[in-house]
């Protein structure tokens, strides 16, 4: 029996499909014929004209692959095979029915900008066919104030001790801290105001 699924429910059957092939084996694809196996029938053409290529992963399913060569909705691009089978590690172009996205806007953040207390983002976008503008790549750093690295932007990153501050993007550690000039002190040599900014040692 075979199931049409389109463009409307193709993104979350592709996300429960990763979800539930989490540990499947992921590598090479190879052509088959459509019959036998488990089959899976991948439809972003809708009502236009297309033609069909069925794969056999690793893990032996068989999918369905519509190629399009007209579209009803959306407008005729390329998505790559393993974005339309995530067990194929294949980076070859699919002809598909493509939602609408602007790649002149769809470029990303152009400063870092707020992710949570004590944490920056910057992240990248691309027009992807099969998911509009999607974020390719993000990166993060330690916010003002804080110090340390960070690669998920919820661990890495430290306040600066006894209220000192830093500046983000040179602040990867303790001794990015400082207190500012001006700030009070008080110590057994006497007390003031720091005439500079005081910096941390390790």
């Amino acid at each position: 029996m075979r199931h049409k699924i389109t463009m409307f429910a193709l993104t979350t059957f592709i996300t429960t499909l990763a979800t539930n092939n989490a540990d499947a084996a992921i590598g090479f694809c190879s052509v088959t014929t459509c019959t036998g196996g488990e089959m899976y029938t991948l439809n972003t053409c809708a009502d236009g004209s297309y033609t069909t290529k069925c794969y056999k992963t690793p893990s032996g399913k068989i999918f369905k692959v519509f190629i399009c060569t007209s579209c009803v909705r959306g407008t005729l691009g390329e998505a790559t095979l393993s974005e339309l089978i995530p067990e194929c590690n294949s980076l070859a172009p699919v002809s598909q029915c493509c939602d609408a996205c602007d790649s002149a806007s769809c470029t990303g953040d152009t400063t870092y900008i707020a992710h949570g207390a004590g944490y920056e983002s910057k992240s990248t976008r691309t027009c992807s066919c099969l998911n509009g503008c999607k974020v390719t790549s993000t990166s993060y750093r330690c916010a003002a104030g804080y110090y340390g690295t960070s690669t998920n932007g919820t661990t890495g990153c430290t306040a600066c001790p006894n209220g000192g501050t830093s500046v983000a993007g040179s602040n990867t550690s303790i001794t990015s801290c400082y207190l500012p000039t001006g700030t009070k002190f008080s110590d057994p040599s006497g007390s003031g105001d720091y005439t500079g900014n005081c910096y941390y040692t390790e």
